[in-house]
């Protein structure tokens, strides 16, 4: 029989350097698991230090797996008490667990695999630490209307769905695929494996890997050590790239979509630096019809600024019309020669389609029977139930033929709007959320319609 034991850290520097007992992490749950059938695990709690034990432990081979929110008890663990279960999953704390955080971090991430694999013979054997550092997610601004629904469904097939893919679990760190995942979609740039010796990647280079922590740049105090933005441990991917060469595409992607159709464009970015001094990244993004033309253009570089507090990712995009195009096409592009600083990465990049609420009127009318010749009033009144204004709102009414519309009658929340014409359509002024507007106007009975009562339907649309 013998001990496992280790540490759960916060390295708020994220420099992997010596830690002192009180950057544990306390009340964190960790797993010592058999990796064969049945599985045989227990899980105990980190201590005020953030110490966790297993004792009697018989020979064999084990996953020992950070799990917050797995019940647990407290440390040290006796193994004797272990019974079969399933396959742990991966979890860090929140951000509140650790002591002074940075300014703006919001969350936590993995600088060392969530999930190591352990031999264990006779002899006892300690060490066994995981490493939780400081990171900061920064979604994107509120750009809809909460009346606004977005599908389920991520129109970014390439690259995983946008992820750029997955590694099993206790998948070491610095691991990159042997070769390059994703050769239609980089046509100008050059895969490299990560390589702690050099500056890889270099200028006009990328890789696609999971937790960085041991390059040349970061060692010497430039570039962030960084786990990929979907998960947060070694089990993620992000692209790192190295830009250079004003025009040159490091990632482009066809994605179908619907004519006419709204749809939510968003991308995950991090500036690697975390010092200043240096060039901003340079790159941008565009979005294309099918006959090349620009839906979408942004240049990003100035949006995501050094932090030089915690690594930062942030979430850009926009939401745009498909208009007559049924395929669209995505490039990010560099924007800037070679240098100290250009330098990102990338993730969960997404396109999803947007449902967008339909406005129905409410239509009165002042009579219920009308005589020939005789003059009749409608009022028509839009509500606006979301809360941002709705625009381009376009108003139209067809009336029967046996109705004749009365020039210069109609007015726009009472007030007198001459040379307006229903029939033809007129704009109507904007609609603040939570509004109205309502539109009156009238029209003469000019002959009996062969078909009694007649029907009246109007048509309001707009762009919101």
């Amino acid at each position: 029989m013998a001990s496992i034991s280790g540490h759960v850290y916060f390295d708020r520097l994220r420099n992997m350097t010596a830690h002192a007992p009180e950057d544990g992490i306390a009340g964190v749950a960790v797993v010592l698991q058999n990796i064969n059938f049945p599985y045989e695990g227990m899980a105990v709690q980190t201590d005020s230090e953030g110490r966790y034990s297993f004792v009697e432990v018989p020979a064999g081979e084990y996953r020992l797996v950070e799990a917050y929110g797995e019940p647990a008890v407290p440390t040290p663990g006796n193994f004797t008490d272990a019974v079969p279960g399933g396959l742990p999953t991966a979890a860090l704390p929140p951000i509140g667990y650790v002591p002074n955080p940075p300014q703006g971090a919001n969350r936590l991430d993995c600088l060392t695999p969530a999930t190591l694999f352990v031999t264990v013979t006779t002899e006892d054997i300690d060490g066994k630490d995981f490493i939780n550092g400081p990171v900061a997610h920064i979604a994107i601004d509120t750009i809809m209307d909460s009346c606004t629904e977005i599908m389920p469904a991520n129109l970014m097939v390439d690259a995983d769905y946008g992820t750029i893919g997955s590694f099993p679990a206790g998948t070491p760190a610095n691991s990159a695929p042997q070769a390059e995942p994703y050769p239609a979609v980089t046509p100008d740039f050059v895969y490299v494996m990560p390589d702690p010796a050099q500056y890889i990647p270099d200028d006009g280079q990328y890789t696609v890997q999971n937790i960085m922590n041991n390059s040349m740049s970061n060692r010497i105090g430039s570039w962030w050590r960084i786990a990929d933005r979907t998960t947060g441990t070694e089990q993620g991917r992000m692209m790192v790239v190295n830009g250079y060469d004003p025009g040159s595409c490091f990632f482009v992607s066809e994605m179908t979509v619907k004519p006419n159709t709204y749809y939510l464009f968003s991308v995950w970015i991090l500036n690697m630096f975390r010092v200043t001094g240096y060039s901003a990244p340079a790159l941008g993004v565009l979005i294309l019809g099918e006959t090349g033309q620009t839906l979408y253009e942004q240049t990003l570089g100035q949006l995501i600024p050094v932090n030089t507090d915690c690594p930062e990712w942030r979430q850009l995009g926009t939401v745009l019309n498909s208009g007559e195009n049924s395929r669209l096409t995505l490039k990010f592009v560099s924007q800037g020669p070679a240098a100290w600083g250009n330098d990102y990465a990338i993730d969960d990049i997404e396109l999803h389609e947007i449902t967008v609420p339909v406005f129905v009127p409410v239509k009165t009318i002042d009579k219920a029977i009308v005589a020939v010749d005789e003059i009749v009033t409608y009022t028509v009144t839009l509500y606006n139930s979301c809360s941002l204004p709705l625009t381009n709102v376009n108003f139209v009414d067809a009336l029967p033929p046996n109705l004749s519309f009365v020039r210069d009658s109609v007015t726009i929340n009472g007030a007198p709007a001459p040379d307006r014409d229903p029939v033809a359509g007129f704009v109507l002024p904007d609609i603040a959320g939570g509004g109205y507007v309502t539109v009156s106007f009238q029209a003469t009975a000019v002959s009996v319609p062969a078909v009694n009562p007649v029907i009246n339907e109007n048509l309001v649309f707009n762009t919101m």
